[in-house]
């Protein structure tokens, strides 16, 4: 439900919020470089997929291959580096997420029930993450936050890429001035 609220926010377009709903990858943090192959390897056989020069049986293979690779990683294929950090509903069920985090320096925020260690965890939040309503709760806010926080740097961004044209346009009539300058010196000499 919430992935849908980001998307109908900043609509079918990609929208930054990575996310998995599935198991964790092992190696996701710690092996990323040939993690991100699967993700190019998603492209490549949705190509193939697509593509009329193939057999009706290997489009559909390739179809299933995608779809199988989309499980996993739908929510993460666009990602183009380590994240800064990670919300984990349940640290205690995705240890492996924890200690790959751990080792790559990534940042964790998590909800913590009393069957959790919160050591490992930098931001804990005492929650009960086995409480679907408590999840939701939770959830929602970080969403609604995380859209917040969406709008307001594409607000700044396009902010900055106008500054950055007017200041350009001005650079450019500054050159054109001073190079009519310099003709019209030129010409007054002659």
């Amino acid at each position: 439900e919430l992935i849908n609220k980001v998307n109908e926010s900043f609509g079918d377009q990609y929208s930054g919020f990575h996310h998995l709903l599935e198991r964790w990858p092992g190696g996701m943090l710690t092996n990323f470089e040939v993690l991100s192959k699967n993700f190019q390897k998603m492209g490549a056989l949705l190509d193939q997929a697509a593509s009329p020069t193939l057999t009706k049986k290997e489009r559909l293979l390739a179809k299933r291959e995608h779809d199988k690779l989309g499980k996993f990683y739908d929510g993460v294929k666009s990602l183009a580096k380590l994240p800064d950090a990670i919300f984990l509903v349940d640290p205690k069920r995705e240890l492996g997420c924890v200690k790959e985090a751990s080792v790559t320096g990534v940042k964790i925020v998590g909800i913590c029930d009393t069957n959790c260690n919160p050591d490992p965890i930098n931001y804990p939040i005492p929650a009960n993450d086995d409480a679907v309503g408590s999840i939701k709760i939770i959830m929602s806010y970080l969403v609604d936050r995380w859209i917040e926080g969406r709008m307001e740097y594409n607000k700044n961004e396009s902010k900055r890429v106008e500054q950055e044209a007017k200041k350009a346009q001005e650079d450019k009539k500054e050159e054109t001035k001073e190079q009519e300058d310099t003709n019209n010196s030129i010409n007054y000499k002659t």
